[in-house]
Parts: structure tokens; sequence; C-alpha cells
């Protein structure tokens, strides 16, 4: 009895010792999804500071558009310029599709983590379960030799009630005679 009580005991710390590791593992991955988030927000940040440069190469180009007439030898200068910018949109997208290409393969192993870790708690679950079903198991042993006690205590006094009840009768035997005997 005291055995199995042990086992479980073990059992239990064993399995506390598990979900120990798991919360320092989601832990871990809570700090790479937080280093992700910072690196997102860089990425917003970039296209927060390009979208302000486009904002201000439109303005540019309006105000060309009204001195076009007047400046269409500067025109071919600009027309450089603007070909340089689409070489770095090019560059840009780019590297937008490699993010997304790295995004997808994150997004990928987080699937792959998601399944490994729904298989870890199907199987904690499983053994709790057992553990749960052995707890239920050693309590009504539990019992029945509580009840066995119970009915052993019951018969120890019915005993020791008839030990003194023939001790007491013993006693009137010797008295009596005794005063027979007189």
């Amino acid at each position: 009895m005291e055995e199995t009580l042990k086992e479980l005991i073990g059992v239990i710390k064993g399995m506390n010792t598990r979900l120990e590791s798991i919360d320092e593992r989601l832990g871990l991955i809570d700090g790479r999804l937080d280093s992700l988030e910072g690196r997102f927000e860089l990425v917003e940040s970039r296209l927060d500071s390009l979208e302000g440069r486009f904002d201000s190469l439109e303005g540019r180009f309006d105000s060309l558009e009204g001195r076009f007439d007047s400046l269409e030898g500067r025109f071919d200068s600009l027309e450089s310029r603007f070909d340089s910018l689409e070489s770095r949109f090019e560059t840009l997208e780019s590297r937008f599709e490699t993010l997304e290409s790295r995004f997808e393969t994150l997004e990928g192993r987080f699937d792959s983590l998601e399944v490994r870790q729904a298989e870890g708690f199907r199987q904690t679950n499983e053994r709790l379960d057992r553990i749960e079903k052995r707890l239920d198991l050693t309590f009504q042993q539990v019992a029945a030799t509580a009840e066995d006690i119970t009915t052993l205590n019951s018969f120890t006094e019915r005993l020791d009630a008839q030990h003194n009840l023939i001790a007491k009768i013993e006693e009137s035997v010797e008295i009596l005679k005794v005063k027979v005997q007189y």
C-alpha cells in the first residue's frame, strides 16, 4: 500500500518536472515570438519610412508636371533618378519576397510545433487519466481496509468484554467456593 503511494508520488513528481519543462519551452517560444514581433515592428518602421519617401517623391512629381514645359532637360535627370528608385523598389520587393518565404518557413515550423505540442498534451492527459484511475483504486482499497479495521476493532471490543465477563464469573465462582466451605 505504501509502495503504491510512494510510486504514485514519484509519478506525480515526474509529471510536475515534465510540466515545468514544457512551461520553460513555452517561455522560450514566447521569447522567440517577442523577438519576431520586434523584427516586424522594424520592418513596419522601414515601410513607413519608405512610404514617406514615396509620398515625398509623389509631391516632387506633381511639382515637376507643373514645370514640365520649362524643365524638359532636367526631366531626363529626374527620369534616371526614378530608374534608380525603381531599381531600389525592385530590391525591396525582392527582400519582401525573401521575408515572406522566411515567414512561411516559420509558419510551417510553428505548425509542426503545434502538432508536437498537441501530441504531448494528449499523452500527458492519458497518463493523468491512468494515474487518476490508480488513485481511485487506491482510495477504494484504503476505504475497504478502514472498514476491515473497524470490524476488527468491534470484534476486539467484544472479546475484551467477554474476557471481563469471564473474569467476573470466575471471581464470583471463587467467592461462592469460599462461602460454601465455611
